[in-house]
């Protein structure tokens, strides 16, 4: 209907935004996340990633459609997850050890 929610300002330039109906993320060209919920409060400090985002996700779980998980994989291979509900992360891992290229070279 063309009003503005809510606006708030991200200095980096944004690479990826996801979000659903109960909150939004903003990844940046310097491997930082913003959390935003759905009126626009921050819910969580910037989160600082190991390299920029090269996959980020925001799901609802299909059985608890309060509850929201935020996914992300990092150009060097790590990914993260949070569950956004309880504003917990939940995973940290790297996954180097599945991407090689066809000579068997990580590419990290």
């Amino acid at each position: 209907d063309g009003h503005v929610l809510w606006s708030d300002v991200v200095r980096e330039d944004v690479v990826a935004i996801r979000g659903n109906h109960h909150m939004s993320v903003v990844a940046t060209s310097d491997g930082i996340l913003y959390f935003f919920s759905k009126c626009g409060r921050r819910l969580l400090p910037a989160v600082m990633l190991s390299s920029q985002v090269a996959h980020l996700e925001v799901v609802a779980a299909p059985d608890k459609p309060m509850q929201t998980h935020v996914v992300v994989v990092t150009s060097d291979a790590v990914l993260r997850s949070w569950d956004a509900s309880a504003l917990q992360e939940n995973c940290n891992t790297s996954l180097a050890s599945l991407v090689r290229d066809g000579s068997g070279v990580e590419r990290v």
